[in-house]
Parts: structure tokens; sequence; C-alpha cells
């Protein structure tokens, strides 16, 4: 787990997660402290998130009581680990009464102070922003720093003005998938 002191204030107690890329990323905002835990992985994030994030809250000496805002990474980035993300954070919100608030990643980024605000995108390609749009960008890009990233989310998670609208993955391209040609069998009774 990796510490970084974050400004004075009565910032509320914010958990955040990232699950946009070949990763999972926690975070806590607690006591003007951010602490994060990272675990790079190409499959499993559904498996690895909320092991996270209870032993993220277990360190501190917290329970899921004791949060007063999630903040979760809506990308750009990876299909599948962005609606396992934003349905977590949904439902968790639902089930602690707390605000859940989505963070763009190239957003955060740039709250951290990366030097590289930039996501991965498929085929080679990076996300950036390119005149206040994020655009893909045609060259590849190196890894994000994940703890920057994660600073970052939750430092915007506990900023954020509410009532703030419902958690939604940035999608910036249509899905991979595509429906069958073939018409349906015909059922027959």
């Amino acid at each position: 787990m990796v510490r970084e002191a974050e400004p004075e204030g009565s910032a509320p107690v914010t958990l955040g997660f990232d699950c946009s890329g070949p990763w999972v990323a926690v975070a806590l905002l607690s006591g003007g402290e951010v602490t994060t835990d990272i675990v790079e992985m190409a499959r499993g994030q559904g498996e690895a998130l909320m092991p996270m994030l209870e032993e993220l809250l277990t360190a501190h000496g917290l329970g899921y009581g004791d949060i007063q805002r999630i903040a979760v990474g809506t990308g750009p980035g990876n299909f599948t680990g962005l609606r396992l993300a934003t349905s977590a954070a949904r439902g968790l919100s639902l089930g602690l009464q707390v605000p859940a608030l989505g963070i763009g990643a190239l957003d955060a980024l740039a709250e951290a102070g990366a030097e590289n605000v930039a996501m991965p995108a498929p085929r080679e390609q990076s996300y950036r922003i390119v005149e206040g749009q994020i655009s893909l960008e045609p060259r590849p890009s190196d890894s994000p720093d994940l703890t920057k990233l994660m600073s970052g989310i939750v430092t915007l998670g506990a900023r954020a003005s509410l009532p703030a609208p419902r958690p939604a993955p940035i999608y910036l391209r249509p899905a991979d998938a595509a429906p069958p040609r073939d018409a349906p069998p015909v059922l027959i009774d």
C-alpha cells in the first residue's frame, strides 16, 4: 500500500476504485491521507475488487459504515472493467446510502499532477485530452501512474458537489461485439 499526504481539511471519508485497465486499484481518503493498493491483472478483477476494498478499510480500522462517499473511475478504458466498477459503486452507494461519484481517469490524472495524462486504449493507441475533448491518439501511451490516478479519483470524489449524477462509464467507441446476422430460430410449442 502507498500512502500520500493530502492537503489539510475536513474531506469526507472517501472510498475509491478503478478497474478501467488490466488492474484493480483501490484508494481511501481518510484523515487527510490517501492510501492506495494496486494489483495489476488482466483477468479476475470482479473477484479481487471487494476483498481489496475490505482489506483497505480493515487496515485503517474502518468498516463500510464509516464511508461517506464512493468515487469510481469511469474511464475511458476496458468495457468490462468499467461496467464492473460502476456497478459495484452503484450497489455500494445504494446499500450504504452514500453518494457515488463517477470520476474520469484523465481528469483524475491531471488533478494528481501526473506527468503522462493518458490512458491505454486498444490497438496500440491512447486516450488523451486534445483541445478540451477526449481523443484517441495513434501512438501508444506509457502506462498511467496508478497511484496518482487513485489519488485524483478520491480527491475529486471528496470535493465534488452534491447531488451528482450516478456514475456511468465513459465509452468512446462502440463495443466490439455485434448482434447475430441470422434470424433467431422459430420456437415450436
